[in-house]
């Protein structure tokens, strides 16, 4: 299931983020900065939601997912 791994990573980063800004200043500068996903946290820092890309990036691929999988 291709769906879940996608899901799922996304409030681990959080806890990820919130964690290692509590714990140290250089790791949380690092997340943040970070060419992968540094956008994302900065993005839910500013606004506590997804951008609107990803939610529908998320949604498409949740789709062809159960399509894919259950052959519909």
């Amino acid at each position: 299931m291709y769906t879940f791994a996608i899901i799922t990573h996304y409030p681990f980063l959080l806890l990820a983020v919130w964690c290692f800004s509590r714990s140290s200043p250089r790791f949380h500068y690092w997340l943040l900065h970070n060419s992968w996903f540094g956008k994302y946290i900065r993005h839910w820092q500013q606004h506590k939601a997804l951008p609107e890309g990803v939610k529908i990036k998320l949604i498409v691929i949740i789709l062809l997912s159960f399509i894919f999988h259950f052959g519909l």
